[in-house]
C-alpha cells in the first residue's frame, strides 16, 4: 500500500463542478471496456464523482456494501463488475481506495481553494486597515479644526492634513503671547494625534533655560527614515532581493511619487498584505494610480 493522494483533510464538498479530462478519459481502456457494458460505465462515473465529495477528496471507502451503494448497484451487479470498476483505484494506508487521476484533479483544486481564502483574508485585513487609516487621519483633521469631507479618500485627507497645518503652527498670536500649537509626541507620532499646549507649558521652558520649542513639523515623524526602516524588509520579503538592490528599487519607487514616502510606505504595507506574485508590478501598479489586482487570486476555483 502506499500514502493518500490527497491530504487528510482535502475538503471539496462546497465545489459543485469536478474537472473531467475528456481525451484521457475517452483513451482509458477501462472505459472502453465499458462500451460492452453499460452498468460498469454507469458504476466508473458516478464512483469517479461520489469520491469527489468524499473526505478525503478522491477516495471512497474499502466497504463493498458502502462501494455498491455509491455505484447505484445492487450487491449482486456490485460483485460481477467490482474487479473492473476498481481496477484504476489504489488502496492506501488509510484503508481507502483513491484514483490517481481524480485525486490529481481534487490536489489541484484544494490548493486554489486555499488561494482564495486567503486571498479573502487579505481583502478583508486591506478593508479593515483602510478603515483604521482613515479614522486616524480624520481625527487628526478635526484636532486642526477641519471637518472631514464626505467620501473623501485616503489620499484627499493627508492633503488637508499637509494643508492646515501651516495655519496651526504660528506659535504666537496677535496680542504676542503663545499660542496652542499642535505637535505630536512620540506615542502618538504615527496616528498624529497628540498635542501639547505650548501656552501651559512656555513659562517652565523659560525658566529652564531651554531653547525655542520646536515646530509642528520637526516634531512629526521622519517618514523616509521610517520607509527605508520598514519598507526595506518588506520588499526583501516579498522579492527576495538582498538590501542593496531593494534600497535602489525603493529609491526609485520615491522619485516616482515625488518623494511622497507615507504613500510609498502605505503601498509596500498593502503589498505585503496582498503577497501578489509579481510584487514590483503590483507596487508600481499602486504607485501609478491603478486599481491593483490580486495575481495571487485565482481567476476561478470551481472544477
Amino acid at each position: 500500500m502506499s500514502a493518500p493522494l490527497t491530504p487528510a483533510d482535502c475538503d471539496l464538498r462546497d465545489f459543485d463542478f469536478m474537472t473531467l479530462d475528456v481525451r484521457r478519459l475517452l483513451k482509458s481502456e477501462t472505459w472502453m471496456e465499458a462500451a460492452d457494458d453499460p452498468r460498469l460505465g454507469h458504476a466508473l462515473m458516478t464512483l469517479w464523482a461520489e469520491s469527489w465529495h468524499q473526505v478525503p477528496a478522491a477516495s471512497v471507502p474499502n466497504n463493498d456494501r458502502l462501494l455498491a451503494r455509491l455505484a447505484m448497484c445492487t450487491p449482486d451487479e456490485w460483485q460481477r463488475i467490482r474487479a473492473r470498476a476498481l481496477s484504476g483505484w489504489v488502496l492506501c494506508d488509510d484503508g481507502r481506495y483513491y484514483h490517481p487521476v481524480v485525486a490529481e484533479k481534487a490536489a489541484d483544486a484544494y490548493e486554489r481553494k486555499g488561494e482564495f481564502r486567503q486571498a479573502l483574508t487579505n481583502k478583508s485585513a486591506r478593508q479593515k486597515r483602510w478603515r483604521e487609516r482613515y479614522q486616524l487621519l480624520a481625527a487628526e483633521l478635526r484636532q486642526l479644526g477641519q471637518t472631514p469631507p464626505a467620501g473623501a479618500s485616503l489620499q484627499r485627507l493627508e492633503e488637508l492634513i499637509r494643508n492646515a497645518k501651516p495655519e496651526r503652527d504660528a506659535t504666537v498670536d496677535a496680542s504676542g503671547e503663545p499660542a496652542s500649537v499642535y505637535i505630536a509626541s512620540p506615542e502618538t507620532a504615527w496616528t498624529g494625534t497628540g498635542t501639547v499646549d505650548i501656552q501651559s507649558s512656555a513659562s517652565d521652558d523659560a525658566a529652564a533655560g531651554s531653547p525655542d520649542l520646536p515646530s509642528a513639523d520637526t516634531a512629526m515623524p521622519d517618514w523616509k527614515t521610517r520607509l527605508f526602516r520598514e519598507g526595506v524588509p518588506i520588499v526583501e520579503r516579498l522579492t527576495g532581493k538582498p538590501t542593496s538592490p531593494t534600497r535602489t528599487l525603493i529609491g526609485k519607487w520615491l522619485k516616482s511619487s515625488r518623494d511622497d514616502c507615507r504613500r510609498v510606505l502605505r503601498i509596500l504595507e498593502d503589498a505585503r498584505d496582498a503577497n501578489p506574485i509579481d510584487p514590483v508590478a503590483w507596487i508600481e501598479a499602486a504607485l501609478r494610480g491603478q486599481q491593483p489586482v490580486a495575481s495571487h487570486e485565482p481567476n476561478s476555483w470551481r472544477m
